[in-house]
């Protein structure tokens, strides 16, 4: 009720359960003028709820849109005219549940997903992504493709496909997470991650112009805690002798960039950026 709320930026439900009435008296507060990033987390929300944040004035400053659950249902209400023109990313993480092709092309034909310059898809509908964007009627005009991937095979799919090359920028920075290490903790980190990096791009003919590792991380915490912690030296280890996609000229790699890296990127015809 705070008139404060105005200054809110964010709102994440991640988590939790929420309805689709409940979702909408939240959106539905006229003092909710500078909302960026809006995360529906897990809840399972209505075509209804979808046709409310096509349209209400407190959705027209948002930029970047997560969500897990879209069913056939649903997806209904994201079709039609809307005017989330500010929307800069839409992210589909869906659960196992939802994780039908058809919902997939539908999303990417609606109106919303189409004027998203960045589309980001889960790795469990990678696979129908790349069927879908076959279709160049169907391929929406994007300036980036995320992919998150736990596989290989998924990560690849994409790398390989027209779409990617279409594209030209893929960000694939968040696919470097490892779980279930078998290796000790005293293992070396950059023959890690390029057994990672090689798993992703064996056998990939081209590739994208632009890869995107700037948020790249590593998690393990599905084991025991140990020292693995990812540094710039480990990473530009890995990245010099990696198979790159011999299309790929230009990486970015955030707050893991550094001038050894492109130093030796360089050295390939890689520019390398922050």
């Amino acid at each position: 009720e705070s008139p404060k709320y105005r200054l809110v930026h964010a709102i994440h439900v991640n988590g939790l359960k929420v309805s689709g009435g409940a979702a909408v008296k939240i959106l539905e507060r006229e003092d909710l003028t500078n909302l960026r990033r809006l995360d529906l987390g897990e809840s399972k929300l209505s075509a209804t709820f979808w046709k409310k944040l096509r349209t209400l004035p407190s959705t027209t400053t948002l930029e970047y849109i997560n969500f897990t659950a879209l069913d056939e249902k649903s997806v209904a209400g994201v079709r039609g005219p809307h005017h989330l023109h500010a929307l800069r990313e839409l992210s589909f993480k869906a659960q196992t549940k939802y994780r039908s092709r058809d919902v997939l092309r539908s999303l990417i034909e609606t109106e919303l997903a189409r004027s998203a310059p960045v589309f980001t898809v889960n790795g469990p509908l990678v696979e129908g992504l790349v069927e879908a964007m076959a279709d160049e009627a169907v391929m929406p005009d994007l300036e980036a493709l995320g992919v998150i991937g736990y596989v290989g095979q998924q990560v690849r799919q994409v790398l390989e496909s027209d779409a990617a090359r279409r594209v030209g920028h893929v960000n694939v920075a968040f696919n470097l997470w490892f779980y279930g290490f078998i290796e000790s903790s005293d293992a070396k980190l950059d023959a890690l991650i390029l057994n990672r990096l090689e798993d992703w791009t064996e056998g990939v003919t081209a590739g994208p112009e632009h890869l995107d590792m700037s948020g790249i991380s590593i998690n393990h915490s599905l084991q025991e805690p140990s020292s693995l912690k990812l540094s710039r030296e480990a990473l530009a280890r890995a990245v010099d002798l990696w198979n790159l996609p011999p299309s790929t000229k230009t990486m970015k790699f955030g707050k893991w960039y550094s001038k050894d890296l492109e130093e030796r990127l360089a050295l390939r015809g890689v520019a390398a950026t922050r």
